[in-house]
């Protein structure tokens, strides 16, 4: 069961394997980080128990023992961080009798472990940004492209195609127009630089 401290303050603590009453409840005091319950004040003293429970006319624990007043008074008091900025006001705290399990606020609800510790002052603990791992760049991809492998200056592809364009040189024709490549027309062409020409008017 989940106790709010604010719904504790005032009933009366009843022992219930003794069926002593010991005052009505001013708070629950906690450790000072504000995570486990150390100890019942109430208007008679403070006292550790077992098994608190919060029935609807009273408090009930077993085990109520006289104990010295250790711990702190949560409620009301302000919530810093690190660099001194105020960040809230507990407004209650919720256990389940042992532990702290949440502690309100007046701007939102906050985990015992993001306290760092409670004394006059609640200051909580120092957000651990987390590091951006490096991405690395990605990859260019390579384009495939599809291409006839020949060797360096050999043309001799050429022969048997046909042109549809006269290719000369200086007025010595190398092949006429729809002519076809011959061996010869190939090596003329490389003579004359003709080789490229050749290539484009080839069908």
């Amino acid at each position: 069961m989940l106790l709010y401290t604010t719904r504790l303050t005032g009933k009366p603590l009843i022992d219930i394997t003794t069926g002593k009453k010991f005052g009505n409840i001013i708070q629950i005091l906690t450790d000072d980080t504000v995570s486990k319950v150390t100890a019942i004040l109430t208007t008679t003293g403070c006292y550790s128990v077992e098994k608190l429970s919060d029935c609807n006319n009273a408090v009930t624990a077993s085990g109520c023992l006289a104990c010295k007043r250790e711990g702190i008074c949560t409620l009301g008091k302000e919530i810093y961080n690190t660099k001194g900025v105020r960040i809230a006001t507990v407004k209650d705290i919720v256990t389940d009798g042992c532990n702290v399990r949440k502690i309100l606020t007046d701007q939102k609800s906050l985990s015992p472990s993001s306290i760092l510790i409670a004394q006059d002052v609640i200051l909580l603990k120092k957000r651990v940004k987390k590091s951006k791992q490096p991405v690395a760049p990605a990859l260019p991809v390579k384009k495939t492209v599809n291409t006839v492998c020949r060797r360096s200056g050999d043309f001799n592809f050429l022969i048997g195609r046909t042109v549809d364009k006269t290719i000369s040189y200086n007025n010595e024709i190398i092949v006429r127009r729809n002519g076809k490549i011959s061996a010869e027309a190939v090596r003329l062409a490389r003579q004359y630089g003709k080789l490229v020409e050749l290539s484009l008017h080839s069908v």
